[in-house]
């Protein structure tokens, strides 16, 4: 089963040596988890508490190093000459010119007060310092403190800011964000700060209390010991906070211990697991048999992909890093046994598929190649017939299998996914992790599937190339039978019922796959047939798979999207039509019930640098924070004045309206609980009250959740008490909550400013849809609600038939297809009957549409996967390059680090000529897009700046200087209606500042939720008003959230700055992105669409060129070799043509010179012959003459010894004769070509005759080692043990020239080596020199002085006949080794 040489037990022993050593390092390790265990258990007080020293000084250091940092960039402001003169000077100019060359100054908010504490420069952030503080900042005090704000943690230092005579000149304000609170988690705002750094070290959530005042402190509960404290100094040395840090916990802390052992566990088991495979895939290589190959690597594969799960790996690994990639929040599924269980370990599954498909294709490419019967022998045999059948059946099965794997698989991932496909925000998706790395997992499933398909063609290939030998298109190209079988198949799949069969891809689809695998496969089988030593894996085939992945893949994922689109749109419709009455009513009263639990919300109260942002910290940690729903916090005081409110849609939520109705039913409610009290008590018969409908809003009394039918909104409203004296007589109400939420169809839209605001973990439906939904509701043919109202005036006229379609059905829904203004739109209708005032039954119908763009959708899906396959492409171009680059610095004689030929020349000049301007152009044009594009959108700022320039003008403006002291309550009280004519309504945000201040605003919950500062930015202020500029815009940040301001000064009629207005593209910067990115995939997909193309027609341009030079060059290596029956084919006309016939001239002219010389060799080595042998029986014929002559004389003269004459006569003459028959023989067997009878042989049986043969057991030992099991090769027995005893006679006299008495061995050993079965002989005689072995197979050279010199020529020919190998190897003294090796036969 498998021919292991004695190389590959070498590396077994290493691996099992390996493998004992890692085995008992996994054992220590075990021992030293189980000691740490054990110590932990036993020792808790003395491990806890160094830990907790250790939590402690992290903890402290963490802080303090913030708190250096603006240390330290506040005394670099203090030693700036430049600002501090200005600051002397009252010049607001001098010093923000010499603030903003300060390096490092956008980590920091910056703040200069003169001493009259009037701001002369600001540049961040405002961090509203106390009059007290800056006070003693002008004493000459310097010091910090901390000061939390809205959602923001500041870190604040004040200094003195000091003439050069050291006067004090006024006070520098200098902070930086240190901590922002964790409740606010959206896609802008990822885990930073303070507290983020100190859990990602240690996993512990810690608290800060920063003087009395903070939220924090009322929320701990020292007394049980949870919590040990640690005191934060200023950088005074002043004790001015408080960190208070969970003590450890024996069972977690064990359990992070074990944790980590375990991960050091699960990598020592990859590391013998890897050592596993690598032992598989050698042992594979050794196996005889193809099917064993497969299954070994294929069930090692497989046992440690269920290893790994077992252990965790690497899982574990990842979630220590804090990677969500192995959490099943983005995917999850029950697909393969857990091997799907996230996206994480479907990437690891995707990858070693990958991995066994490119060894089942390097496998069956070996077995393709392997040699085989010729097609009158296996037509004859039943069995091999039958055995065909069944491969090619089998390979059919598994093609079709893969096929429907891959559509189940791809299905999965799109609608078990929360990931958004149709993400157009970037190119690449980088902002999207997960995308990416589905991406990477469909790209690594289609190459696996490709390739599992060429394999299965080349099996199939390769048993039925008997039977196509009389086709010579199907004998060069017989893979495309299978991928015809797989073709037919399909298509008689698709007629059975889906019940029976489910493929979870279109036919067209899967017919495309398998068309383009069709292809790859004729392309390598025709390079199978070209190149002798072909290598499937090489850059040229990883391209070619990665082009065949780019043209399917998109439409594939595509594909699904959209079939999947109308589930989501029905479900989308019906969540939409669905009463969420019972679901809002308890989120209001959820969230009521939190904040009269939250100890918190009272020093809310007390801090006022915390009451403004009240209303959104209550906001952002209700449930309404994950939820599309239109609500609304508002806090008010003891006499119901406002003071702090949050509405995520002022637009649909009305603040005015929810307030005074929800005052005016909960007073309603009051005034009849009283009477209903009074009644009771004077014992009078109570008069029947609908409560529900005197409020016409009442859902329960209980619960106190009104309802406004009319507005379409449900409230409550909550005293605030103090926590300590509530339920007692003492108890006292210090303010009011009310919350609200909206309960209409709008409140399911995708709102670009809620995504601002909103949690981006949830699974939104929407975002499954491939382009932006259009949701209407309509009562009574008449448009209640809609997004669009346009699209939804077209919607009007379907109306009937819907109805008329559904009113015999149980299911009161259906999709439809809507046209609007030449475009198409899928539809999703639903029908929903409630009850209306009066209980009449009231129907309305809701839609949900989406607009049906096949052709650009589908062609940016193909530009962007194209451009995304580009980058992975570039990626490991560049890994390569640096792996061949570290090569060839290693090993410089192995390693041609660049092979520069001429196609290779002839390529890149094309390619430098063609190819580059293309790419030089789209950068070009990228960058002329992003500039035209940027360009635009401040355009269009400038443009929406003139019309509210226009418009605020239009209307009465206060005069600002009376305003100058007023704070910014009351200036937004008194510009509040500013913007109530339209512009409130409207998409986009403007703002409107007197001085540095905001007095009024459209979006006001962008900064009520402190996401944007109340106060101008200083760089705009600068631009402004003081360098007196018309217009200037910047960008600025919400996070990660980057979008462009504008902004617009107002003069009045003497030239003097009255205001500043503003608009923003905060709520619209997401679908800038996204034109954006769709402009620049339009623009870059067809350029490198275009790159590609020409690649190809490059590469096979420069093909067709090269084809004749590089055939002319190894036409003439081979001439140089000596073989002239050589011919170069060319059916070109041109110079090249022209050449390579005169080449072929040349050759023709070579072999008629060639035979000429030939014969005139042939005739000459007759000559020689002919003098040779005359030569050699001129020697014994001198003897005879002498003899016969010595004989007649002695008869003549009657010699006495006549008889003894007689007899020495006949001896000589005898022997002369024998030696002329020798002379003969040799001759003979030189010349003559005898017929060969060719038959499979056992070796190992020739070898034991031969040897037995020629041991004569007398001074020369002859031994035999057969180390390998009997081989089976094709040659003649009687040549081959002929040649064996030539060789075998040398060695003898070889070793009778060296030793006299006997101690001569001769060793032969058999073994396999590479497909051959060699022969090894080797003696201790003489040995030869290099000279004489360069020699030995020279006719009639010979070292002995009897003999022609034709054994070992015989020998070579005998040999040679056979196909077989002969190499000698000797030395003088150290005698000779003679290594014969024959192919073995293979089936």
């Amino acid at each position: 089963m498998f021919d292991f040489s004695q190389n590959d037990i070498r590396k077994f022993k290493v691996l099992g040596l390996l493998s004992l050593l890692l085995v008992f390092l996994l054992l220590s390790v075990y021992g030293v988890r189980y000691f740490f265990s054990k110590t932990i258990i036993d020792d808790w007080a003395g491990i806890s508490g160094e830990k907790k020293t250790e939590i402690h000084a992290e903890c402290l250091n963490q802080f303090y190093s913030y708190q250096n940092l603006v240390s330290q960039f506040s005394y670099q402001l203090q030693k700036n000459k430049k600002l501090t003169s200005a600051v002397a000077q009252q010049n607001s100019r001098k010093a923000f010119d010499a603030l903003f060359e300060t390096e490092g100054l956008g980590n920091f908010n910056v703040e200069i007060y003169n001493t009259r504490l009037e701001m002369l420069l600001f540049n961040g952030r405002q961090v509203y310092p106390e009059i007290s503080e800056m006070k003693r900042a002008l004493n000459g005090e310097r010091f910090s403190i901390v000061k939390v704000s809205g959602i923001y943690t500041y870190l604040i230092i004040f200094d003195p800011v000091k003439n050069e005579s050291g006067g004090i000149e006024g006070v520098m304000v200098t902070s930086a964000i240190i901590d922002i609170n964790p409740d606010v988690q959206t896609r802008f705002f990822g885990k930073s700060g303070l507290r983020s750094d100190i859990f990602n070290k240690f996993h512990i959530e810690v608290l800060f209390s920063f003087d009395s005042l903070s939220n924090f402190t009322s929320g701990i509960d020292t007394t049980g010991g949870e919590f040990s404290i640690a005191s934060l100094k200023n950088i005074n040395g002043r004790v001015f906070g408080k960190i208070y840090i969970p003590n450890l916990d024996q069972s977690s802390y064990l359990l992070n211990v074990i944790g980590k052992f375990n991960g050091v566990i699960g990598f020592i088991v990859f590391i013998l697991n890897a050592l596993l495979i690598y032992w598989a895939v050698l042992a594979s290589m050794r196996a005889r048999y193809f099917t064993l190959r497969v299954a070994i690597v294929g069930a090692s594969l497989l046992f440690s992909r269920f290893l790994w799960l077992s252990m965790g790996f690497p899982s574990e690994l990842f979630n220590e890093l804090g990677s969500e990639v192995f959490s099943p929040i983005h995917y999850a599924s029950g697909i393969g046994f857990g091997m799907a269980k996230s996206l994480g370990e479907l990437s690891v599954t995707s990858v070693i598929l990958a991995f066994y498909s490119i060894f089942l294709v390097v496998t069956a490419i070996k077995f393709f190649r392997s040699e085989m019967k010729k097609q009158n022998e296996i037509s004859e045999q039943t069995i091999y017939k039958l055995k065909t059948a069944a491969i090619v059946l089998f390979s059919l099965v598994i093609s079709i299998a893969a096929l429907s794997y891959y559509g189940t698989i791809v299905h999965s991932l799109i609608f078990d996914s929360t990931v958004k496909f149709v993400d157009k925000s970037d190119i690449f998706s980088l902002n999207q992790p997960e995308l990416v790395v589905v991406r990477l997992l469909i790209l690594f499933l289609s190459v696996s599937l490709i390739l599992i398909i060429l394999s299965c063609s080349l099996i199939s290939a390769k048993y039925l190339n008997p039977y196509l030998s009389a086709n010579r298109f199907l004998r060069k190209n017989s893979t495309i039978v299978m991928i015809f079988l797989v073709f037919i198949v399909n298509i008689a799949i698709a007629f059975i019922p889906e019940q029976l069969v489910d493929f979870s891809l279109k036919l067209n689809l899967r017919l495309v796959i398998v068309a383009l695998s069709g292809l790859f496969a004729l392309y390598i089988q025709r390079q199978l047939s070209i190149v002798r030593d072909y290598r499937f894996v090489n850059i040229v085939n990883l391209s070619l798979l990665l082009l065949v992945c780019a043209i399917f893949i998109p439409a594939v994922l595509l594909n699904k999207i959209t079939s999947l689109e109308n589930k989501y749109l029905e479900k989308a419709a019906k969540e939409v039509s669905q009463q969420s009455s019972d679901k809002i009513a308890f989120l209001i009263s959820t969230t009521l019930e939190d904040i009269s639990d939250d100890p918190g919300i009272e020093d809310y109260i007390k801090d006022k640098n915390k009451t403004g942002k009240m209303a959104f910290t209550i906001w952002s940690g209700s449930k309404f924070y994950d939820e599309d729903l239109n609500s609304a916090v508002f806090v008010l005081d003891t006499a119901k004045n406002l003071v702090s409110d949050f509405n995520i849609n002022p637009g649909e939520l009305i603040s005015d309206s929810v307030l005074s109705f929800t005052l005016r039913a909960a007073n309603q409610k009051k005034n009849d609980f009283e009477i209903e009290n009074a009644e009771s008590i004077t014992e009078e018969e109570p008069e029947t009250l609908d409560i529900t409908e005197v409020m016409n809003s009442m859902i329960s009394e209980e619960s106190g959740v009104l309802q406004n039918r009319e507005m379409k909104f449900y409230s409550a409203i909550m005293p605030l008490q103090i926590t300590d004296l509530k339920n007692s007589r003492f108890n006292k109400v210090i303010g009011y909550i009310v919350v609200a939420a909206g309960y209409d169809a709008k409140n399911f839209l995708t709102q670009t400013n809620l995504g601002i605001f909103k949690n981006f973990t949830r699974d939104n439906i929407l975002n499954k849809l491939t382009s932006n939904p259009v949701i209407s509701e309509f009562s009574e043919s008449e448009i209640v609600g809609s997004s669009n109202k346009d699209i939804s005036k077209a919607l009007l006229k379907s109306l009937d038939a819907f109805r008329e379609s559904v009113k015999d059905k149980i299911d009161k829904s259906s999709l439809r297809y809507d046209e609007f203004e030449n475009e198409i739109y899928k539809s999703y209708y639903v029908l929903s009957e409630s009850k209306a005032p009066g209980n009449v039954n009231a129907q309305k119908i809701y839609v949900v549409s989406v607009k049906v763009n096949d052709f650009s959708l589908s062609t940016f899906f193909f530009f962007r996967y194209l451009l995304f396959l580009v980058l992975i492409y570039l990626v490991f171009l560049v890994v390569y390059m640096i792996y061949k680059g570290f090569s060839y610095l290693l090993d410089t004689e192995s390693v041609r680090f660049v092979k520069f030929g001429f196609r290779e020349k002839l390529f890149v000049s094309f390619l430098l000529a063609s190819v580059f301007p293309i790419v030089i152009l789209a950068i070009y044009t990228r960058e002329f897009v992003n500039d035209k594009n940027e360009g635009f959108y401040k355009n269009q700022l400038i443009s929406d700046l003139r019309i509210v320039d226009q418009y605020v003008r239009s209307r009465t403006i206060p005069d600002p200087r009376r305003n100058e002291r007023k704070n910014l309550k009351e200036s937004q009280l008194e510009y509040s209606n500013l913007f109530d004519y339209g512009l409130s309504e409207s998409d986009k945000n403007f703002n409107y500042y007197v001085k540095n201040k905001l007095a009024a605003t459209t979006s006001e919950q962008l900064y009520k939720s402190d996401l944007l500062d109340t106060r101008i930015s200083g760089n705009a202020y600068y631009n402004l008003a003081l360098l007196k500029k018309d217009y200037f815009s910047e960008n600025q940040q919400i996070g990660d959230y980057t979008f462009i301001v504008g902004y617009k000064p107002i003069y009045d009629n003497l030239n003097n700055l009255t205001g500043i207005i503003s608009t923003q593209t905060v709520f619209n910067q997401s679908e800038i992105n996204q034109e954006l990115t769709e402009s620049l995939v339009y623009i870059l997909g067809p350029y490198f669409s275009a790159v590609i193309l020409l690649i190809f027609i490059v590469n096979f341009l420069s093909y067709r060129i090269s084809n004749p030079i590089l055939k002319l060059q190894k036409a003439t290596e081979q001439l140089s070799r000596g073989n002239i029956d050589v011919q170069v084919k060319s059916n070109s006309k041109d110079e090249i043509g022209e050449l390579v016939r005169s080449f072929n001239r040349m050759i023709k002219e070579l072999q008629r010179s060639r035979a000429e010389l030939k014969k005139a060799e042939r005739e000459g080595a007759w000559r020689d012959i002919a003098r040779q042998v005359a030569h050699e029986i001129k020697n014994p014929l001198t003897p005879m003459k002498l003899a016969m002559q010595h004989l007649y004389y002695a008869y003549t003269h009657g010699s006495n010894d006549f008889k003894s004459i007689i007899q020495t006569t006949n001896k000589l003459i005898i022997d002369q004769v024998e030696t002329l028959n020798r002379i003969a023989t040799e001759f003979s067997n030189f010349a003559k070509l005898p017929s060969r009878n060719y038959e499979l042989l056992n070796m190992n049986s020739i070898l034991t005759d031969v040897v037995s043969l020629m041991d004569t057991k007398g001074n020369i030992k002859i031994s035999l080692d057969k180390s390998v099991n009997s081989e089976l090769v094709m040659g003649d027995k009687d040549e081959i043990k002929r040649a064996l005893i030539n060789i075998i006679k040398n060695s003898m006299q070889a070793i009778d020239e060296k030793y006299e008495f006997g101690g001569g061995e001769i060793e032969v050993k058999s073994l396999r080596n590479n497909g051959y079965y060699a022969v090894k002989i080797r003696d201790n005689g003489a040995g030869m020199d290099e000279e004489t072995q360069q020699k030995l197979f020279e006719p009639y050279f010979s070292t002995k002085s009897s003999g022609m010199g034709l054994g070992l020529v015989i020998t070579k020919k005998i040999l040679d006949d056979m196909k077989a190998k002969i190499k000698v190897d000797s030395a003088p003294g150290s005698g000779t080794e003679v290594e014969i090796s024959f192919k073995i036969f293979s089936e």
